[in-house]
C-alpha cells in the first residue's frame, strides 16, 4: 500500500503542496532544508571578509518636496546618522524644498546630477511610469507587515532597482508608515455617490478611483494642500498618518474625516 506525505507550505498568501509516493518515506534520501526565511546570506559573504577603511571624503546634495511637514525631518535625520556612521567621510547635505528645485523636479534634478540624492513618495512619480505608484500606495492593498515580506523576501526590491535604474538612479526602501488616516474634508460623505463633485487632493491611483466616481482630482505637492483647504481650492485632503496630518493642521479647517485610509493600506 503506497503511503502518501503531504506538506502543506504556507508564506503569505501563497499556498503550495507537494506529494511524495514511496513504498517506504523511510528509505527515501534526506531533503535539504527549507531555507531559512529572511535569512541574510551576506552573513557568511563576508563571514571572512577583510575591511578597510577609505580616507576619502564625499560631499552629496539632497532635498525633498515636504516643505515645513514633518517628514522633512526623516530627511535630515538621515543626513546626521549616515555623516556618523562614516565618521563624516560621507557628508550629505539637506537642503529645504525650493531651495535648489521645485518640489516635484527633485527626480529630474537627481538623474541629472543636479542633486545626489532626494527623499520622497514614488507615487509622485506616476507620470513618469505608472509602477511607481505599486511602491507608494495601493488602494484596497497589502498591509505593512504584507508589503514588507514582499518587498525585502518577494522580489520587491530588485523590481524597485530596476525601475529607478531605468532612470539610473539606485533606490532605498525607506520606511513604511502602515495605514493612512483617511480625508479631511469639508463635505460630508457616507456612501460612495457623495464623492461625485468633490474637489479633492490626492495622487497615485486613488486619484483615478474618486475620478471615476466623478470627483474633480489634484494630486498637490504637501506643502500647498493647507492654503487649498483654506481658501477653498478644495474640498477635502488626504496626505498620511495622524502623525504627519494633525501638525498640519488639516483638522483645524476641515468638518469631517472620512474613515477608512482605504486609499494607502501601507
Amino acid at each position: 500500500m503506497k503511503k502518501i506525505a503531504i506538506t502543506f507550505l504556507a508564506i503569505a498568501v501563497a499556498l503550495a503542496f507537494v506529494f511524495s509516493n514511496s513504498t517506504s518515506a523511510l528509505a527515501q534520501p534526506k531533503k535539504s532544508k527549507i531555507e531559512k526565511f529572511g535569512e541574510d546570506k551576506r552573513a557568511l559573504e563576508w563571514k571572512n571578509k577583510k575591511w578597510t577603511t577609505s580616507e576619502q571624503k564625499f560631499t552629496w546634495r539632497i532635498s525633498d518636496p515636504w516643505g515645513g511637514l514633518n517628514f522633512a525631518e526623516i530627511t535630515k535625520h538621515f543626513c546626521d546618522s549616515v555623516r556618523a556612521a562614516s565618521g563624516g567621510r560621507l557628508d550629505i547635505k539637506w537642503f529645504p524644498t525650493g531651495a535648489i528645485v521645485p518640489a516635484m523636479e527633485i527626480f529630474d534634478a537627481t538623474a541629472k546630477g543636479t542633486l545626489d540624492a532626494f527623499h520622497s513618495w514614488p507615487g509622485y512619480w506616476k507620470g513618469r511610469d505608472e509602477a511607481f505608484v505599486a511602491f507608494a500606495s495601493v488602494p484596497f492593498g497589502l498591509d505593512a507587515e504584507g508589503y514588507n515580506i514582499w518587498y525585502y523576501e518577494r522580489g520587491g526590491k530588485e523590481m524597485l532597482d530596476e525601475l529607478y535604474g531605468r532612470f539610473g538612479m539606485v533606490p532605498f526602501f525607506c520606511g513604511n508608515v502602515g495605514q493612512e488616516l483617511g480625508l479631511h474634508s469639508n463635505k460630508k460623505a457616507t456612501k460612495i455617490s457623495d464623492f461625485k463633485g468633490m474637489r479633492i487632493r490626492t495622487p497615485g491611483w486613488y486619484q483615478d478611483i474618486l475620478t471615476l466616481l466623478g470627483a474633480s482630482v489634484t494630486p498637490l505637492p504637501g506643502p500647498e494642500i493647507y492654503v487649498a483647504l483654506e481658501r477653498g481650492v478644495i474640498d477635502a485632503c488626504e496626505f498620511s498618518t495622524p502623525a504627519a496630518n494633525i501638525p498640519a493642521g488639516f483638522h483645524e479647517i476641515t468638518k469631517y474625516v472620512i474613515e477608512p485610509g482605504v486609499h494607502q493600506p501601507s
